[in-house]
């Protein structure tokens, strides 16, 4: 059975943000010990990886970087992998990296944010999304390989760049933004780092 899996690039901010109003205030100081209280030792090695990855970033949006990662996009590579290693139906991963303007910016690409992507109606969802007519174009490109993937087990259509099945060899990553791209192992001292911690459990 071919397998289509990813997750949002900031599954982390409206999870745990909204109900934390801590998350604001991270300094530099203070990233590691709260990154440590959920990847222990590694802690320094992650924000380094994640500091080299965004050297702009606030420390917060680092946090939620880290956060996400860990809980909800490790576990989608792992999926990919196991499925990859099975050497039978293919299985696709993707990234959804395009942010929502709404409440200032500040969840960037939320948890649950591809969903009215996916089902192509962000009209429906503009609390969510706001009103940016370039929701659009992305609804289209990914609805219709949702579409595809639905109907043969491949999600590669027209609107997309070519998408290869995942493996270990390349760990192809369609990234899914206002400019969607095919991904060679997008970030792979992040997804070594956080290879090493133990699994998130909610």
């Amino acid at each position: 059975m071919p397998l289509l899996i990813g997750c949002a690039s900031d599954e982390a901010s409206s999870v745990f943000g909204p109900a934390n109003s801590s998350l604001s205030s991270i300094t530099e100081g203070t990233l590691t010990d709260r990154v440590a209280a959920v990847l222990g030792t590694i802690a320094g090695e992650a924000v380094a990886a994640y500091r080299a990855q965004q050297p702009q970033a606030a420390p917060s949006r680092l946090y939620i970087s880290i956060l996400s990662d860990h809980i909800m996009r490790r576990g989608s590579i792992e999926i990919a992998e196991r499925k990859a290693a099975q050497n039978a139906a293919p299985a696709y991963l993707y990234w959804f990296k395009k942010p929502s303007p709404r409440f200032g910016g500040k969840y960037g690409a939320m948890h649950g944010i591809d969903i009215p992507y996916v089902f192509d109606n962000v009209d429906l969802a503009k609390p969510l999304l706001g009103e940016d007519p370039s929701r659009y174009p992305l609804a289209q490109a990914c609805s219709a390989a949702w579409i595809a993937f639905a109907r043969t087990g491949n999600p590669n259509t027209p609107e997309l760049p070519a998408w290869r099945p995942y493996s270990v060899n390349d760990r192809a990553t369609m990234l899914l933004d206002d400019a969607c791209r095919l991904a060679i192992d997008p970030d792979p001292a992040v997804r070594t780092v956080l290879s090493r911690a133990a699994h998130w459990v909610f």
